[in-house]
């Protein structure tokens, strides 16, 4: 005959010390086990203990790791208190590696959707205009749908400045269209449809960042020889929340 041990049911819910509102996805695990629960939509849980009285590790996202005595299988309310913490600016850097913006010894520059999105454009390159350090934006002369350039740190060769696009880790292709004619009626003139980053909406843009320099681009190879642009779109980091919830 096979012998079990007795479980007991600990039930409470988890909010702020400070706001009494509740904290969604708090974990609790039963201190020296691997038991454990994370808090609903109301911050209510319910957790299987080995015995009463036992010992409950509570942590959540820029909160104090907090242990809470449980003395009785009554409904128990935890207060927990938000950590006082200066976070550093993380900004992606090559092959989508976050790290302290402090850390780094090469120049990086990050913008957030809010600057990017203050002012619609066609094509989101001229909203990068006079808010980047060391990038010359250079609008289309033919109206909207034309090529808009970008150069970061001046130009270095007589043929291509163009940086590298990378969106969501994938490389893009950010050469100009023109069609090329040998009509005569037409004047000869080619026509200037746009860049590759124009097909980006900047509504799906979360953030990006510039990497500047051979040393902040050397990863990507001679492609990232004028420097890379970063583009982090709104899905990828939903989806990264959404893990790690």
């Amino acid at each position: 005959m096979g012998l079990g041990m007795a479980q007991t049911s600990i039930e409470g819910r988890v909010i702020d010390e400070g706001t009494d509102e509740a904290l969604i996805g708090a974990t609790l695990v039963e201190k020296g086990t691997t038991q454990g629960t994370v808090t609903d939509l109301n911050g209510n849980f319910t957790l299987e203990v080995k015995k009463i009285p036992t010992t409950l590790v509570i942590n959540f996202i820029g909160y104090v790791p907090y242990e809470y005595e449980v003395e009785n299988a009554e409904f128990h309310t935890i207060r927990i208190g938000a950590a006082d913490l200066e976070i550093d600016e993380v900004v992606v850097t090559a092959l989508g590696l976050k790290r302290s913006s402090k850390a780094l010894g090469y120049a990086i520059q990050k913008i957030d959707s809010e600057e990017i999105n203050e002012v619609k454009a066609v094509n989101f390159l001229d909203n990068l205009s006079a808010k980047l350090a060391g990038v010359r934006i250079t609008a289309g002369a033919t109206g909207v749908g034309s090529t808009s350039n970008i150069t970061i740190r001046g130009e270095s060769s007589f043929t291509n400045n163009n940086p590298l696009f990378v969106v969501d880790g994938i490389p893009i292709n950010n050469t100009t269209i023109v069609n090329v004619t040998d009509e005569r009626a037409a004047g000869f003139q080619e026509v200037d449809f746009g860049n590759g980053a124009m097909d980006v909406n900047p509504a799906d843009i979360e953030s990006i960042s510039v990497l500047k320099g051979p040393s902040a681009a050397a990863l990507y190879g001679t492609r990232a020889s004028n420097g890379v642009i970063i583009i982090n779109t709104k899905m990828v980091v939903a989806n990264l929340v959404w893990g790690l919830a």
